[in-house]
């Protein structure tokens, strides 16, 4: 598993937190568990009539280094939500975080962290994976006014105005950053046709937990 599909099991795993009532901490480590098993690096390969039924159930062994991208990644984001709101939600247009789907918000947030957070990601890339997760799951219109939300937000914590770049120093962010979003466009990616499916199975399957958790 790459750092790509660790970063859309995270975003899985924010939806599903966002979801559902109950211990964050409890749910993420059942879903390292269950859906992100570490790969067993000296054991037998994988057949391909297993890895075809893993698939199938949202289960992907996953290295070390990337199973830990994930948790950075969740942990992260839950742990600044309010202020992530705060850095996307002005650029939204007739619209309020709150008011937003609640797949559409969980991408805008993981977008937003990692062009603030995570200094080793440029922004461009960033911006590129949260809109092919995007295209792959959420509405067709949505990807794009997720990416001129995310472009805006790169721009502004590049340049930001003395508010705003104090507030984002009171956090422990660090405004130095490039914003690569004019290369968007020649970087995007063809991506998977949304799947309109996805919402409903993550609800089912916290129903599950939640009944399981009874």
């Amino acid at each position: 598993m790459s750092r790509r599909d660790a970063r859309e099991k995270a975003m899985q795993l924010l939806y599903q937190l966002d979801s559902q009532i109950g211990d964050d901490e409890l749910q993420i480590t059942n879903f390292l568990r269950e859906r992100t098993p570490l790969a067993i690096l000296d054991g037998p390969e994988e057949s391909p009539a297993d890895a075809d039924e893993a698939g199938k159930a949202g289960r992907r062994e996953m290295s070390e280094s990337d199973r830990a991208y994930l948790q950075e990644l969740v942990r992260g984001v839950k742990g600044v939500e309010k202020e992530l709101d705060e850095l996307y939600g002005p650029y939204l247009v007739k619209w309020t975080p709150e008011r937003l789907p609640r797949l559409e918000r969980v991408l805008l947030r993981l977008g937003t962290y990692e062009i603030v957070r995570n200094e080793d990601v440029p922004d461009s890339v960033a911006i590129n994976e949260v809109v092919r997760l995007t295209r792959k799951y959420a509405d067709d219109e949505a990807y794009s006014y997720i990416n001129a939300v995310l472009g805006k937000v790169s721009r502004a914590i590049a340049q930001p105005a003395a508010p705003v770049a104090e507030s984002l120093a009171e956090e422990g962010i660090s405004a130095d950053r490039s914003p690569d979003a004019a290369e968007l466009a020649a970087e995007s990616q063809p991506a998977a046709e949304p799947d309109s499916e996805f919402q409903t199975e993550l609800e089912q399957e916290s129903e599950v937990e939640l009944l399981n958790g009874e």
